[in-house]
């Protein structure tokens, strides 16, 4: 039997310690370094289209981020599917972290409470990082964009009420994302690391635009407009505009009755076309059978896909195949350009009830129902819209509507009646006066009308008229 000293025994038991604390340590260190908090990048934001269902369509470009939320939309619930994915990283994320989702404007003022001016956001989810990494789905209606919640009541999807209305006001709004500290409870401003305008949509641009909502029709529209008859047409004149949203205008006509005439008009286009300046919205052009509906199913955490879709396409949205162009009038009177695709900047605030489209006649040409439309769409540059296909002999009634980009309308001019007529030429006025002009007509003019005859100096006026028509 071999004996050890007592000495190497004690070292030995020293060492081991020694080791099993290194070990420990090092463990220690790792678990630490293993849970993190997320950060505000790490998350993936994409809005979508609906149909009256509420169910998801097509993803949005960048042009509907600048104009695809007008009034019309907001007061049919025309909701908007939006998907939240936070990324995978390649340690934990810190399980004791809260992450709270909100959809609005000015969330981290509005969440604080200390302004009474700003009511807090709707809240999509409060939760641990962990929910986020699966993806969460939501639908929401877009009067969430223009205004907050009632402070008195709940705050969450699904339950909250409404402290804004569809009524007026445009901005920027969009997803808000806070990440609590732990220093303080509930979300604090500077805890806010996603604002608003980040989102996977459009181009590489659009991280940084927020969903533009616009609930104002134009303020700034033309006057002196006047209306020329022709052949079977007429031609609506007015001045130009220097300043102002407008994008573009339509012309609307009826009968002598105010009934749509047969043949005009256009037909809907899809919810999810791409709204490009060139068409106007009403909520009963839109919704005619009342508001959309909205789901109540609240946040869908089921989606375990990692967010390499196809769903965040930057381009997939900006195609050509769903655009409203020119409405797909009947008539197809005058055109001009298309709105394009930039929108204002805009504070978030409400101004008010406007005029416009929110009060309008059930039927009637001032109701503004897209069967009245008889013209293409002409430019806010424009200072004429001629209008074809008519029955001479017979009384009309014409309307001149303006749009802004988001295709909020609003009737420009007063109801103008006109009459069209078959064009009568000199020669033939000539004749009706008593064949002043001579018998040369067109043929011949080597027989000159007599210059001493009172009546040729009459004439002259209509020949002026006449040469003008003709060149229109």
């Amino acid at each position: 039997m071999t004996f050890r000293p007592a000495a190497d025994t004690t070292r030995q038991a020293s060492l081991a310690a020694a080791g099993a604390a290194l070990v420990a340590t090092l463990l220690g260190a790792t678990t630490a370094s293993a849970v993190e908090p997320p950060a505000g990048a790490n998350f993936d934001i994409w809005y979508y289209t609906t149909n009256e269902q509420a169910e998801r369509g097509r993803l949005f470009s960048a042009t509907d981020l600048s104009g695809f939320v007008n009034r019309a939309r907001c007061q049919c619930n025309h909701a908007i599917s939006t998907r939240v994915l936070l990324k995978r990283a390649t340690t934990s994320y810190d399980p004791n972290v809260r992450v709270q989702s909100f959809v609005g404007s000015r969330c981290d003022i509005g969440q604080v409470g200390n302004n009474a001016q700003v009511t807090p956001c709707l809240r999509i989810l409060s939760a641990a990082p962990n929910a986020y990494t699966k993806a969460i789905n939501f639908e929401f209606p877009p009067v969430w964009l223009a205004g907050g919640v009632v402070p008195s009541g709940s705050q969450d999807l699904g339950d909250a009420t409404p402290a804004g209305t569809c009524e007026g006001g445009q901005g920027d709004a969009g997803v808000w994302i806070c990440i609590e500290n732990g220093m303080q409870p509930d979300c604090q401003a500077d805890e806010f690391q996603v604002m608003g305008t980040q989102n996977k949509n459009g181009t590489a641009d659009a991280m940084a635009q927020a969903i533009h909502y616009d609930f104002e029709p134009p303020q700034t529209l033309p006057t002196g407009f006047s209306i020329d008859s022709g052949d079977g047409a007429v031609i609506i004149e007015w001045d130009q505009i220097s300043t102002g949203d407008v994008s573009g205008f339509r012309v609307l006509c009826a009968d002598e009755n105010g009934a749509p005439l047969p043949g005009k008009g256009i037909d809907p286009p899809s919810l999810s076309s791409i709204n490009r300046g060139t068409i106007y919205f009403t909520q009963q052009n839109l919704c005619p059978d009342g508001p959309f509906m909205v789901s109540e199913e609240g946040v869908d955490t089921s989606d375990t896909t990692d967010g390499d879709t196809t769903d965040g396409d930057t381009t997939s949205g900006d195609t050509t195949s769903g655009d409203i162009t020119s409405g797909s009038s009947t008539d197809g009177g005058t055109s001009g350009s298309s709105g394009g695709d930039s929108g204002t900047s805009g504070t978030g605030s409400s101004t008010g009830s406007s005029t416009g489209a929110s009060d309008l006649p059930s039927d009637g040409i001032a109701s503004l129902d897209w069967d009245y439309i008889c013209s293409g769409h002409s430019s806010g540059t424009s200072q004429e819209a001629r209008v074809s296909g008519l029955t001479n002999g017979q009384q009309y009634q014409f309307l001149v509507v303006a749009y802004d980009l988001a295709g909020n309308p609003i009737a420009a001019s007063d109801v103008l009646t006109a009459t069209p007529r078959e064009t009568i030429d000199l020669w033939e006025q000539c004749e009706i006066a008593g064949d002043i002009c001579g018998s040369g007509g067109f043929c011949n003019c080597t027989e000159a009308p007599d210059p001493g005859h009172a009546a040729w100096w009459l004439l002259a006026p209509l020949g002026a008229i006449a040469s003008r028509r003709r060149r229109r």
